[in-house]
């Protein structure tokens, strides 16, 4: 599970990887990528403004201003040089965790948020 904490509301666009130096994407979603248990693929609102990504984010996150659904509606993703004019923050994190998951997911978030609120997510999960 990965959880994080952006410097605004990002939850509606369409997140690609960029290289270290954020100067390149190395990594990008097909459009039908985006969909979790046949839902968009948006992250999950937590306690205090933390997210729970759905989409496999790292350090190097990026996002762009294409919303969820108009890349889905789109036949190919865009080039690599529309993605990149795109970006709309290219350091958006503010906190990023990467926590242990057991298997019940709907359970994972309900445990996820009472470690948020008690200030203890230290316990649960590693931050990056």
């Amino acid at each position: 599970l990965i959880l994080y904490m952006t410097k605004g509301d990002y939850s509606d666009f369409v997140p690609v990887i960029l290289s270290e130096d954020k100067q390149k994407v190395v990594s990008f979603p097909d459009p039908t990528d985006l969909y979790f248990h046949g839902e968009l693929a948006k992250p999950v609102n937590l306690s205090d403004g933390y997210l729970l990504d759905l989409r496999g984010i790292g350090p190097n996150v990026a996002f762009t201003s294409i919303t969820y659904e108009t890349y889905t509606a789109m036949s190919k993703p865009p080039s690599i040089e529309e993605l990149l004019s795109a970006i709309l923050d290219s350091d958006p994190i503010v906190e990023l965790y990467v926590c242990s998951s057991g298997v019940d997911h709907e359970k994972d978030i309900q445990r996820i948020n009472k470690y948020i609120e008690e200030g203890k997510l230290d316990e649960f999960c590693e931050k990056k």
